[in-house]
């Protein structure tokens, strides 16, 4: 941060829920998937995850929900909420539609997995990340701060902060373009109205001098020598 930042208030800022949600939307996180191994649970994001839940709807999202589903990747199928759906289409869970868009990289010999999706709302994902991340400045009088973020999922923690500062920087961005157009509008409007402040004075002095025939000695005695 630059001096003139509080850094406290820069950390407040970094973990606001507006800021916060932007990051879940961006990323598609109120959509998590698992694997419910025998031994533990696993969360699969990213390049080790089968399929992704992507949907326009974000805000619509208001319940917790899971739903199993199985990869049928012969046929080009997924079985999911007692529906057969094809690749790459879309579903519609709890009111919401979802695209399913499957990972093509993914390791398809892969047997024995019990996937299930986990939709979460928004502000509770949010909730969740910004009770997750620790920012604490370098020293006692340092503007650099060191973020960093507990997960069990590397990939998707690195992933979150990255987004999270393209989001912080844009949101920077358009607060000082939004300070900047306020500031010029303000002139623009004072500009007006000294401008017809000083018609308006001009205009009374000329209706004066007219009805109290006054003249400036300067000009008229020039007008006379000529």
């Amino acid at each position: 941060f630059s001096e003139k930042k509080i850094v406290d208030n820069e950390i407040l800022v970094l973990k606001s829920s507006s800021i916060v949600q932007q990051v879940v939307k961006q990323l598609d996180l109120y959509a998590s998937v698992f694997n419910q191994g025998k031994v533990r649970l696993e969360e699969l994001y990213g390049q080790n995850s089968p399929l992704r839940f992507v949907t326009q709807e974000e805000d619509s999202i208001q319940t917790y929900s899971k739903y199993f589903f199985t990869m049928d990747w012969k046929n080009r199928l997924i079985s999911i909420n007692n529906k057969a759906v094809p690749f790459d289409s879309t579903v519609v869970l709890d009111n919401v539609k979802y695209r399913l868009i499957v990972n093509k990289t993914y390791n398809q010999s892969a047997i024995g997995k019990n996937y299930f999706a986990l939709l979460n709302p928004i502000a509770g994902v949010a909730g969740g990340i910004s009770g997750s991340i620790r920012a604490t400045p370098l020293s006692n009088v340092s503007t650099v701060l060191d973020v960093s973020l507990e997960t069990p999922v590397p990939l998707k923690g690195q992933a979150i902060l990255t987004k999270l500062f393209e989001v912080y920087n844009s949101e920077g961005i358009e607060d000082k373009n939004l300070i900047a157009s306020k500031t010029l509008k303000f002139i623009d409007d004072r500009l007006h109205l000294v401008i017809n402040q000083l018609d308006s004075v001009e205009r009374n002095i000329v209706s004066y001098k007219s009805k109290e025939s006054l003249y400036t000695i300067g000009s008229d005695a020039e007008l006379f020598l000529n």
